[in-house]
């Protein structure tokens, strides 16, 4: 749908990665539930964020 390369900075982390970096003890990453994306650049994660925010169910 957004027909660019996307960047993903971190995804599942175990527990002690998520320490390692600082992570939240309640964070989704640990679950397998989350990813960190970029696009490259303001603008592009901003429609990044619009078309995620309106096309997909997330919490």
């Amino acid at each position: 749908m957004y027909g660019k390369p996307i960047i993903v900075t971190s995804g599942y982390r175990s527990p002690e990665v998520n320490r390692s970096v600082n992570g939240a003890t309640s964070s989704q990453h640990v679950l397998g539930e989350a990813a960190d994306i970029t696009a490259g650049s303001k603008k592009e994660n901003k429609k990044l964020f619009e078309l995620i925010r309106d096309n997909f169910e997330f919490d």
